[in-house]
Protein backbone atom coordinates (compact mmCIF):
# COMPACT_ATOMS: atom_id res chain seq x y z
CA UNK A 1 0.00 0.00 0.00
CA UNK A 2 1.07 3.60 -0.52
CA UNK A 3 0.88 6.28 2.16
CA UNK A 4 1.59 9.98 1.71
CA UNK A 5 3.85 11.52 4.35
CA UNK A 6 3.77 15.25 5.11
CA UNK A 7 6.75 16.54 7.08
CA UNK A 8 6.32 19.82 8.92
CA UNK A 9 8.98 22.10 10.47
CA UNK A 10 12.20 20.38 11.46
CA UNK A 11 10.88 17.02 10.27
CA UNK A 12 10.84 18.36 6.70
CA UNK A 13 14.40 19.59 7.10
CA UNK A 14 15.54 16.18 8.40
CA UNK A 15 13.82 14.31 5.57
CA UNK A 16 14.90 16.84 2.97
CA UNK A 17 11.43 17.45 1.56
CA UNK A 18 7.98 18.42 2.76
CA UNK A 19 6.17 15.38 1.37
CA UNK A 20 6.88 11.92 0.04
CA UNK A 21 5.09 8.71 -0.70
CA UNK A 22 6.16 5.47 0.93
CA UNK A 23 5.31 1.91 0.02
CA UNK A 24 4.36 -0.18 3.06
CA UNK A 25 3.23 -3.73 3.68
CA UNK A 26 -0.47 -4.27 4.20
CA UNK A 27 -1.45 -4.29 7.89
CA UNK A 28 1.12 -1.64 8.79
CA UNK A 29 0.19 0.60 11.70
CA UNK A 30 1.55 3.98 12.72
CA UNK A 31 4.00 2.44 15.21
CA UNK A 32 5.59 0.39 12.41
CA UNK A 33 5.57 3.44 10.13
CA UNK A 34 7.36 5.47 12.81
CA UNK A 35 10.04 2.74 13.07
CA UNK A 36 10.37 2.69 9.28
CA UNK A 37 10.79 6.46 9.15
CA UNK A 38 13.40 6.50 11.92
CA UNK A 39 15.39 3.77 10.15
CA UNK A 40 15.19 5.65 6.86
CA UNK A 41 15.90 9.05 8.44
CA UNK A 42 17.91 8.44 11.65
CA UNK A 43 18.02 12.15 12.51
CA UNK A 44 14.27 11.97 13.22
CA UNK A 45 15.29 10.34 16.52
CA UNK A 46 16.58 13.77 17.53
CA UNK A 47 13.04 15.14 17.32
CA UNK A 48 12.00 13.48 20.54
CA UNK A 49 8.26 13.12 20.92
CA UNK A 50 7.19 14.03 17.41
CA UNK A 51 3.49 13.51 16.87
CA UNK A 52 1.68 11.85 13.98
CA UNK A 53 -1.66 12.77 12.50
CA UNK A 54 -3.55 10.43 10.17
CA UNK A 55 -5.91 12.02 7.67
CA UNK A 56 -5.76 15.32 9.59
CA UNK A 57 -6.54 13.78 13.01
CA UNK A 58 -3.95 13.63 15.77
CA UNK A 59 -3.40 10.14 17.15
CA UNK A 60 -2.39 9.08 20.64
CA UNK A 61 -1.91 5.37 20.01
CA UNK A 62 -1.23 3.07 17.06
CA UNK A 63 -3.66 3.33 14.16
CA UNK A 64 -3.99 0.81 11.34
CA UNK A 65 -3.05 2.44 8.04
CA UNK A 66 -4.85 2.00 4.74
CA UNK A 67 -3.82 2.58 1.16
CA UNK A 68 -4.00 6.28 0.34
CA UNK A 69 -3.83 7.54 3.94
CA UNK A 70 -2.08 10.82 4.62
CA UNK A 71 0.24 10.87 7.63
CA UNK A 72 1.69 14.13 8.96
CA UNK A 73 4.85 14.26 11.05
CA UNK A 74 4.48 17.11 13.53
CA UNK A 75 7.63 17.96 15.50
CA UNK A 76 7.43 19.40 18.99
CA UNK A 77 6.88 23.15 19.05
CA UNK A 78 7.83 25.68 21.66
CA UNK A 79 7.02 29.28 22.08
CA UNK A 80 6.21 31.94 24.54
Amino acid sequence: MKVKILAFGLAGEVIGKRSLEVELRDNTDTDLLKEHLMLSYPDLRGLLNFTLAVNQSYITSAVQLRDGDEVAIIPPVSGG
